[in-house]
């Protein structure tokens, strides 16, 4: 994350940790703004990695990362903030507006 940024708050929802979701595969859910956004989409194993996760807990195993996003087009610059939510499994994240 740059300088100034909030770093976004990191949940595992499943996976070893988890109570009763131990044996499922490891799954985590980020809230995102417009700026983290952009982080998140033009690099996504590093944006986890800042987060704490990767291949060691279960997220890009191999170093990379699909992102499916939803069409809605973004302007970091933006006044309206929007809401962006992203949920990372193995080698996918799945991004979608609140």
């Amino acid at each position: 994350m740059t300088a100034g940024s909030v770093k976004p708050e990191l949940q595992q929802l499943a996976g070893p940790g988890v109570p009763g979701m131990e044996k499922d595969l490891p799954l985590y859910h980020v809230d995102v703004d417009n700026e983290n956004l952009h982080r998140l989409l033009a690099d996504p194993v590093n944006f986890f990695e800042q987060l704490g996760v990767g291949p060691e807990q279960g997220i890009a195993p191999q170093g990379v990362m699909n992102v499916v996003h939803s069409a809605e087009k973004t302007d970091p610059a933006a006044k309206k903030k929007i809401k962006w939510c992203a949920y990372a499994v193995g080698s996918t994240t799945v991004v979608h507006q609140h």
